[in-house]
């Protein structure tokens, strides 16, 4: 199996040591990262990135 992921700390975090690391070794996963700032490579999760934070910015701005 193999998963990708962005550079977030949440997924990769400290480059000595992350438990998410030793998750993925002991399941025998491997672990991909997309290209920076790449919306093609993440196309789906990064428009519904983009909805949440214009539905944010039009409740939290609203006049």
């Amino acid at each position: 199996m193999r998963i990708l992921t962005d550079h977030g700390t949440e997924n990769c975090g400290n480059r000595d040591y992350h438990e998410y690391q030793l998750w993925r070794t002991i399941e025998r996963i491997n672990h991909g990262k997309i290209k920076a700032c790449h919306p093609q490579s993440n196309d789906i999760c990064e428009k519904f990135h983009k909805t949440i934070l214009n539905k944010f910015n039009q409740a939290a701005f609203r006049k």
